[in-house]
């Protein structure tokens, strides 16, 4: 009985109940732009440009099998539908008659005609996806490969987000920096009616010396004159042109230094807003790099999804697998009726 009667069931179940299934194939690899050192079929893949990360690999299998996926799917076709088709057997329907037809029940059902299978070995991820119509296998196949796309789209998006927001305060930082320091230089030029002051003290310095060499010659005349004809009626005119040169040279210079409103301090002050232009010019340009570097960083960082094998449209039904489900029915059953009969045996032989 405790062989005959499972195997029996069993026969009768999948030999003259169960209903066709039919599965669609999909195999992808996830790979990003950075490539890392891999063994095997994963070295191969690497040196033609298409890398993976574990981290990334699983996050799309958990995303694929989670309940989010399910409710997302379910959004974009009717799953009550395609697993609740009236051509399924009672126990493959969805729901089964001792089940209420709740979202719980329906996520928990898809996982049994859902299955994400990764090879460690080479990185591609197996997507097998099971439904009583070879269109609706299809269907549910593409449609989660979709959903993981869009996934991970959304994870490059925040990650490429992350990435360059603080790039972009600092660069948005350093150009209030600039249009600052320029405010200050102009309203600095404003308000003391010069472009640049340190170009002005030039030209002084150069009037100046002008001034300094026409009197030191005035002052050889006059030492020459003096020196050939004391009384001479041309010294008093020469002596007063140097005492006007020395006059000018003495006011020029007093514009350069001297009191508040000498050239010298609009100078001290033109060179610091110079420099504090300067300094933000070069602080905006070192964020302008650090966010093109950041934004490259963050491409390099992004991961993909590549269809290796495009969800097929199946032709046969391949499940259940009738022979070996009856077959592992019996074996099980065989087992434990083994270990029930051992129990008994050694139970009489204890007895006696």
């Amino acid at each position: 009985m405790l062989v005959a009667i499972p195997t029996i069931l069993a026969s009768t179940y999948y030999g003259l109940i169960a209903s066709d299934r039919y599965v669609s194939h999909v195999q992808y690899l996830v790979r990003g732009v950075n490539t890392r050192q891999a063994g095997g079929l994963g070295a191969l893949l690497t040196t033609i440009g298409i890398s993976r990360t574990a981290d990334d690999t699983s996050a799309v299998q958990a995303f694929i099998q989670s309940r989010a996926a399910i409710e997302k799917l379910n959004e974009m076709m009717n799953l009550r539908e395609i697993y609740g088709s009236p051509g399924a057997d009672f126990l493959a329907r969805y729901p089964r008659p001792w089940e209420t037809d709740n979202f719980e029940r329906l996520y928990w059902r898809t996982q049994s005609y859902i299955s994400v299978l990764q090879d460690q070995a080479t990185g591609i991820t197996s997507l097998d996806v099971q439904a009583f119509r070879p269109e609706d296998a299809r269907r549910v196949a593409a449609a989660l490969l979709k959903l993981a796309e869009d996934m991970v789209n959304k994870m490059n998006e925040r990650a490429e987000a992350d990435a360059v927001t603080t790039a972009e305060r600092e660069l948005e930082r350093a150009r209030d920096a600039v249009v600052a320091a320029q405010t200050d230089l102009t309203n600095f030029r404003n308000q003391e009616l010069l472009v640049d002051p340190s170009n002005f003290a030039r030209v002084l310095l150069e009037g100046i010396g002008e001034l300094s060499l026409e009197r030191a010659q005035t002052q050889a005349e006059i030492d020459e004159k003096a020196s050939l004809s004391p009384n001479s009626p041309a010294l008093p005119p020469l002596q007063a042109k140097v005492d006007a040169l020395t006059q000018k040279i003495f006011d020029e210079r007093k514009k350069l230094a001297g009191d508040d409103a000498a050239l010298a301090d609009k100078v001290s002050s033109y060179e610091r807003l110079t420099l504090l232009r300067d300094l933000a010019d070069k602080r905006y340009g070192n964020a302008l790099a650090a966010l093109r570097s950041a934004q490259l960083d963050a491409q390099r960082q992004n991961v993909y999804i590549e269809e290796m094998v495009p969800p097929n449209l199946p032709d046969e039904s391949t499940e259940p697998q009738r022979l070996r489900m009856i077959a592992t029915v019996f074996v099980l059953s065989f087992a434990v009726f083994a270990v029930f009969w051992i129990i008994t045996v050694g139970s009489k032989d204890h007895a006696q």
